[in-house]
């Protein structure tokens, strides 16, 4: 009995560690306010580390998760050199293919797709995308040899529009009239 709880942490251990890649989000700007346009990458990082050293990616499809009281999706767009399937799968928001696939020889990320945005509120908005073959054979990493899952989060932080510097030397500029106003005597 002792041996097999050995064998299942052992094999539970090997299969935790077979998969290395992961997703990288990286945006077109640091400090977003409302109503600010702005895009988010998402890039896959070390493909083809673990099980899938030496394969070939031919395909990937996820989904998105945001608060849309705080962003609003203006476009996806898939990366070079994917032919972008999204309309093709309905219920998948992003998705592509390419073949013959991307092949394993890159140690370099690969760019899946650009989601564009637009700031509706200020606030805080966790971007997530996740897919999985095993709920959808079309949504997740699809490689040569098997699939994996595609699971990001990013924190979006939206800040409210600052009030512009011609306001309140306006301010100022009243304040100032209403002072000679008073200290010439004038009522």
């Amino acid at each position: 009995m002792k041996l097999l709880h050995v064998f299942a942490v052992i094999l539970l251990a090997l299969s935790a560690s077979a998969r290395a890649s992961y997703i990288s989000f990286q945006t077109s700007t640091d400090h977003i306010v409302v109503g600010d346009a702005f895009y988010v990458d998402v890039i896959l990082e070390k493909p083809f580390d673990g099980v899938f050293d030496g394969d070939e990616l031919l395909a990937f499809g996820f989904n998105l998760g945001f608060d849309a009281g705080v962003l609003q999706l203006i476009d996806s767009t898939v990366g070079a050199p994917w032919d972008d399937d999204s309309a093709l799968f309905p219920g998948i928001d992003v998705a592509g293919s390419v073949f013959p696939g991307v092949a394993g020889d890159s140690g370099a990320g690969i760019l899946l797709a650009r989601l564009s945005f637009s700031a509706v509120a200020a606030g805080l908005s966790q971007l997530s995308l996740f897919g999985d073959s095993a709920s959808n054979p079309d949504l997740g990493l699809l490689y040569l040899s098997g699939s994996d899952v595609i699971d990001g989060r990013k924190d979006v932080r939206i800040h409210s529009v600052p009030q512009p510097a011609s306001m309140w030397m306006l301010a100022l500029g009243g304040l100032g009239l209403l002072v000679r106003r008073k200290v010439a005597g004038v009522r």
